[in-house]
């Protein structure tokens, strides 16, 4: 019983720290990536800021992350970028109803963003991980 309970709490852990990465790429980093990309703000400066904040914190956690993690490395990667979508989502709800907005669209391509790269860097650093133990 406590192995399972424990389980979901570093999965819990895991989810936040995941939605504290994204949060604060979107706030404090991806602005000035986009700013020297697109000195001028509009739509698509807005696009790129909802991706590069869900894309930054993915690759090289989900790399960490597949690097450590045992398999099914894809499946449980997944499960986490889900709950800090969830986490992002709710917290947003709570606090401004986002979906209002014109810009509605921003937190959920953020969180899609976050929902593919993860797993998907997980899944590739897992299986340089295991070719490179096979080989050695």
């Amino acid at each position: 019983m406590w192995v399972g309970l424990r389980r979901i709490l570093l999965y819990v852990v895991l989810a936040l720290a995941l939605f504290a990465c994204v949060w604060a790429s979107r706030v404090f980093l991806a602005p000035q990536v986009v700013e020297l990309l697109l000195p001028e703000a509009g739509i698509l400066a807005v696009m790129l800021i909802a991706t590069l904040g869900g894309l930054m914190p993915a690759l090289p956690l989900g790399i960490a992350y597949g690097l450590l993690a045992a398999r099914p490395v894809a499946r449980k990667a997944l499960g986490i970028a889900v709950g800090a979508c969830v986490v992002e989502l709710a917290l947003a709800s709570v606090a401004v109803p986002w979906w209002s907005f014109f810009t509605w669209w921003v937190l959920p391509l953020e969180c899609l963003t976050l929902v593919v790269f993860f797993p998907a860097a997980a899944w590739a650093a897992a299986r340089l991980r295991r070719a490179s133990v096979g080989s050695a």
